[in-house]
């Protein structure tokens, strides 16, 4: 058998109509529970609700509105396609020797604009913490704080490091020392 309800509907469409037009919320006790009905519009999602206090306020200070926006939202491009196009690589005519091609000469392109560009907080704190072993003492670059990879190969570019590799693994860093040009571009930093 089924169980009474402990409010009636038109009990509760009366508590809705009160709360709506007053604008308050109507509790009601029945049996020790408490059924409470607020003012507030149906099932409005919050993203709505959001979106529509968003719209207010760009109306009120001269701007578009949310659907304004999402008409003149941009497609997000394919970044592997801008990537091949960056290097020059069309995967549909293209082998991966001419893609491993292709990258070697973008990374050669790459190398050659580092010494006209200014040096980062990363080759200046490296080059200063250098300077104080001396030029041509080998530093393990784990020593090194901000020495990776990346400010090695820069540096080096801009001829103030000089990397020496491990024996048995030919492509990892052994060891870093400071050029004389190093040592001299270490002493402006340290003036300025």
């Amino acid at each position: 058998m089924t169980r009474k309800a402990l409010i009636k509907e038109s009990d509760l469409r009366r508590m809705a109509k009160l709360a709506k037009h007053h604008g308050v919320v109507v509790e009601q006790e029945v049996d020790g529970v408490i059924i409470r009905v607020s003012p507030f519009a149906g099932a409005v999602s919050k993203d709505e609700a959001s979106s529509a206090a968003l719209d207010k306020w760009l109306r009120e200070e001269g701007g578009q509105n949310s659907s304004e926006r999402s008409s003149k939202r941009k497609v997000p491009k394919d970044p592997i396609k801008e990537w091949h196009d960056s290097i020059g690589f069309d995967p549909k005519t293209m082998t991966a020797a001419d893609k491993k091609r292709l990258l070697e000469e973008a990374e050669q392109r790459w190398l050659a604009t580092i010494p006209s560009r200014p040096m980062l907080k990363s080759e200046k704190s490296v080059l200063r913490q250098l300077s104080e072993y001396g030029v041509g003492v080998q530093v393990d670059p784990r020593q090194v704080k901000s020495c990776g990879p990346g400010t090695e190969q820069r540096l080096k570019v801009r001829g103030y490091i000089e990397l020496h590799m491990m024996v048995e693994f030919p492509d990892r860093v052994d060891a870093v020392s400071l050029t004389p040009s190093g040592l001299a571009a270490a002493k402006e930093l340290d003036s300025e």
